[in-house]
Formats: structure tokens, C-alpha cells, sequence
């Protein structure tokens, strides 16, 4: 079933004064959570005089749809990713691929379209220019230096794992110099092995090693891996992101012919690539297990008011690295060994990640982005942990910052150290409600949570730069509209009966200031989103350059 495509108005079997499902997951699970109507059959004399009751049949209550969510993980999320402004965080289960917490930021409260929204807070929520009804865990954006993790995988499976190549600034290609992102600072990375390379994050190393490995077994390993592909998971809006390769170019564009170039832009993760958070935790998982594939999983079991179990589906393995890309465990541990490095090792991008009570294993990113002639880098960071016997992926994506380093990964260790304390019992995570997040198009410089990390080496912290075109990225709202009153007048007059007009969402522009503080919801609440508005994709201005981290 479609999610994103409104159902055909003849299909309609409810009455209309009942709460119905329009989007994410009351949609998909509507006919589980309504139950059925109740009903009496009554006899009339002659003269339509009721006489008594023919039958009744009693309403039955719908079932229960237990979620995999953990609601304390949720919650830890979604207090973490609040020090921005626009962004994401997605926390996976690599042993099984549960969605364990999905935060978007900035949110709304759903609990306001029940029954109905109000004209007012209809308008309010479409002139939001941070968009907080695009669920941005499942939007997908240029992923930058996080997609060198497949493209590692991608040459694992061409035999390159003891590979070297050499970081003199840059390589050429054609007509065009492409930088590593040090030459900015007046240096080089040298020779270098593939461990090394992802430590330091070298540009200049993956767009060769990127077309070593050749863009056919670039796309076998994407596809492997779910990319360019939707997860299937019951909710709406979400993007398949961009699996580029010289038949999507054909598709797009006959007469281009793909190149060494596009090769090399693809392997730092930049060009046309596009992935979601969610995309890139199910890659990070296939990391942390050894190698299975996992599809998303949202939706634990169904069970009936009387405690029965109506559908309980097990964890669906999409692909296995070891037997369907025929990599070895040996050539696997080289790319896990690589994220270590990131994060514990000196010079790695990631410092501000490492934990010793949780041993953290990750990849920075840093997509650099100009949103109508103002700075507004995407920037990642994907992790797995503990690295050994790894139980969390967490995957932070944010708009609006310096660097992949210095804000999205205090984000995902915050996010971390608070799991680990709530599983060992060292901290108590109370539930309670919480504003709907606000959106910002400030520039985050850097985020501190006040942990007891050792200092990076500034020269490897923000650095990464390269040129190239950048991708649009795609943001889908859902495409469902909800019930909206119309507002009364002064007397408390509603002038007519029928749905009031409201202005649709604009796209997103530069300046915008945080919105107002929103009804309360439950940190979970932006799962359940009854209602949507009309899908719309975000038109942010082309990007004039990206950079790379």
C-alpha cells in the first residue's frame, strides 16, 4: 500500500464522526485501531411508532499496535537533538534493524488535529518556514563523508582492502581538479590505507579508490544495502533518496555519459547522491552486526483487546554482505576497524564521540550548503556501539552547522551516555511531556554537553573541503489533509459548514525566526501523526558549492 497517495474516496466504509487514521502509522494500522461499530435493529409499528429492539450487536474495540519503539530512548533523542534547529536522529537495533527512536526537528503537537484543527493552527503549521511537518529521519540529503562507508564495502568487494593510494591535495579528472579537503590548510594525508583514510576522512583517496572499485560495484553494494530504495516502513513521506550510477544518469539524461568524475563525486558522497538518516542507520547497522541486512522494523506485534496475538512479524533480512556480496568477515572488520579509528584514535574527526563507557565506533560528514547566499551545511555523524557486541546504530543528521565533528557527533555521544546510563540503572529517564521543538535557521558553530573529552587536533576537526554540484535534497510532507474547522467570529459564529480554506506550506527561505511555543505532546507523539498536509518538497535554493566532511 502506498502511503503517500490519498485513497480513493469510494473506499470510505466509516462514519464521520469517527477519529480516522490519515497519515503515518493510524493510516497504516487503521484497520487494526478502529475496531467496529456497534448497532441496533429496532422495529416500527405502522404509524412509526418504535415498538422495541430487534437485535443488537455490540461494538468491538480495535486492537493494540505495540510499536518498537523504546519510549525512554525516544526521549532521550529527542531532548539531545533540541540544541538545533533542523535535524534529525534515528537510534536502530543492528541485531534485529528495530527502530528503537525516530526524532525530527522541529515537531508538532498531533494531539491539535483530533477531532480537528482549527483554521488558525492549520495556517500557523503551513507558514512554518523550518517545516515541521516534514519528518527529516526519513528526508534524504547529500550524505557527504558518511557515504564512504559503502564505497569502502563497494571495494572490499573488488579485492582493494590492502589498497594504497596517495593525498597530494587533489586529483584530476578531465578538465577538473578535485580537492581534498586539506589542501585548504596548505598540507597533504600522504599514502594512506583504506583504515587511515577513514579516519582522516581523505577526499583525495576515496575518488581513487572509488574508481578502483569501479561505479558497477558501487551500485551492487547500494542496492545491497537499501539505498536509493524506500525502506517500506508504515509511515508517510519518505524519500528513496539517490542510488546514482550510469543508468539512473541514462534515465535522467541520455544524452550524458557517466565519467571518472562522477565516480569520484559519488564515492565522497556528493553530486546526486541522496540518503536518509533512517537509510544510513540501516547501513551502519550492517556494519556493527558483521554484515546482515536488515529492513527497518516500526511495527513489533498487533494484539487484540483480549490479549491474543493477531500479527507479529519477525525481522526481515534484506541482503547478507558475506554470502550475497561474497566479503569476508575479515574485509568487513577493516571498514568496523576504519570507524574506530574516527573516534578514538589521534586525528580522527570524531573525537568529541569517544566514551569509554561505551565504546563508539563512527563516521563523520559535513555536506557544506548555501540556502539563498547563507551558510547552511548538512552535517552527519553514524556510530554503532558498544563496538565489540554492538546493541545501538545512532545516526545524527543536522542542518545549519560547521561541521559532522563538532555538532552532529556531541549530539549522537549525548545520545549514547544517556542510553548507557538508563541500561545500566544509573539514571532513572522520567517521561513527561514536551513542547513541540521549535525550528531555527541559526548556524550552529559547535555543540557541548559539557562531557569529559580529551581536545582534538583542530587541523582534522572542521575540515573536508571540495567542489562539486550539489544535489537537491528531497523532504515530503505527508499527503494526507486533515479535518479543519473553520474559526468562529467574535459573536462565536461559524459562517459556513464546509472546510476552510488555508494557505498551503511555503518553502523554506532564509531568516526565519523559532516559532511559537506549540501545545504539549508526548515525546513519542510524532509517530503518531494522524494527519498531514499536501505533500510538498522543499524548494531551498540550489547550494552554489558543497563541501565534504
Amino acid at each position: 500500500r502506498d502511503l503517500d497517495k490519498l485513497p480513493d474516496l469510494r473506499s470510505f466504509n466509516f462514519y464521520e464522526p469517527d477519529v480516522e487514521g490519515k497519515a503515518q502509522i493510524e493510516l497504516s494500522m487503521n484497520e487494526h485501531l478502529k475496531g467496529k461499530p456497534g448497532a441496533r435493529i429496532l422495529r416500527r409499528n405502522a404509524k412509526g411508532v418504535i415498538e422495541g429492539e430487534s437485535s443488537r450487536r455490540e461494538p468491538v474495540q480495535g486492537n493494540n499496535v505495540h510499536l518498537t519503539l523504546d519510549a525512554k530512548i525516544q526521549a532521550i533523542a529527542e531532548q539531545a537533538l533540541r540544541v538545533v534547529g533542523r535535524g534529525a536522529a534515528v537510534v536502530l537495533d543492528p541485531r534485529n534493524g528495530d527502530i528503537l527512536a525516530m526524532a525530527s526537528v522541529p515537531s508538532y503537537d498531533p494531539n491539535v488535529f483530533i477531532p480537528s484543527i482549527s483554521a488558525t493552527d492549520w495556517n500557523k503549521i503551513n507558514k512554518e518556514e523550518t517545516n515541521p511537518m516534514v519528518n527529516r529521519a526519513i528526508s534524504a540529503y547529500a550524505p557527504g563523508s558518511t557515504y564512504k562507508i559503502p564505497i569502502a564495502l563497494a571495494g572490499m568487494r573488488a579485492g582493494l582492502e590492502d589498497k594504497s593510494f596517495p593525498c597530494y591535495g587533489g586529483v584530476q579528472y578531465g578538465d577538473k581538479y578535485m580537492r581534498c579537503w586539506i589542501a585548504e590548510k596548505k598540507r597533504t594525508h600522504g599514502k594512506l590505507s583504506l583504515e587511515d583514510a577513514i579516519k582522516v576522512s581523505c577526499n583525495a583517496y576515496f575518488y581513487q579508490f572509488g574508481n578502483a572499485a569501479g561505479i558497477e560495484q558501487i551500485v551492487a553494494i547500494g542496492n545491497m544495502l537499501g539505498l536509493g530504495q524506500k525502506s517500506g516502513i508504515p509511515i508517510s513521506g519518505e524519500s528513496p533518496g539517490v542510488l546514482p550510477g550510469p543508468e539512473w544518469l541514462n534515465k535522467i539524461n541520455p544524452r550524458a555519459r557517466w565519467s571518472n568524475g562522477l565516480t569520484a563525486n559519488t564515492a565522497i558522497g556528493q553530486g546526486d547522491v541522496l540518503a536518509s538518516p533512517l537509510q544510513m542507520a540501516v547501513v551502519t547497522a550492517a556494519l556493527a552486526n558483521g554484515g546482515t541486512v536488515y529492513y527497518p522494523r516500526l511495527i513489533d506485534r498487533i494484539v487484540s483487546q483480549d490479549g491474543q496475538a493477531v500479527q507479529q512479524d519477525p525481522p526481515r533480512v534484506r541482503s547478507n554482505l558475506l554470502t550475497d556480496a561474497g566479503l569476508t568477515a575479515e574485509q568487513i572488520e577493516h571498514v568496523r576497524r576504519g570507524m574506530w579509528n574516527v573516534v578514538n584514535e589521534g586525528g580522527g574527526t570524531a573525537g568529541r564521540a569517544k566514551n569509554s563507557d561505551i565504546p563508539t565506533a563512527g563516521k563523520t560528514g559535513t555536506a557544506q550548503f548555501w540556502r539563498s547566499g547563507v551558510k547552511d551545511n548538512h552535517t552527519w555523524f553514524i556510530s554503532f556501539a558498544p563496538f565489540e557486541n554492538p546493541e545501538y546504530v545512532v545516526v545524527v543528521f543536522v542542518q545549519g552547522a560547521k561541521s559532522g565533528g563538532g555538532v552532529s557527533a556531541p549530539i549522537a555521544a549525548k545520545i549514547l551516555d544517556g542510553i548507557q546510563k538508563y541500561k545500566s540503572g544509573k539514571e532513572d529517564i522520567q517521561l513527561a511531556a514536551l513542547e513541540p521543538a521549535k525550528g531555527n535557521f541559526l548556524f550552529t558553530e559547535s555543540v557541548d554537553f559539557g562531557r569529559d573529552v580529551a581536545a582534538t587536533n583542530k587541523l582534522f576537526d572542521d575540515g573536508e573541503t571540495a567542489e562539486s554540484p550539489s544535489a537537491t535534497g528531497q523532504e515530503n510532507r505527508p499527503a494526507a489533509e486533515p479535518t479543519v474547522r473553520a474559526d468562529a467570529d467574535e459573536a462565536g459564529r461559524v459562517q459556513n459548514k464546509t472546510q476552510p480554506r488555508v494557505e498551503k506550506a511555503q518553502p523554506a527561505t532564509a531568516g526565519a525566526q523559532p516559532g511559537s511555543a506549540k501545545p504539549k505532546s508526548n515525546p513519542i507523539g510524532n509517530f503518531f501523526n494522524f494527519l498531514g498536509g499536501k505533500k510538498e518538497k522543499s524548494k531551498e535554493t540550489k547550494p552554489e558549492k558543497k563541501e565534504n566532511r
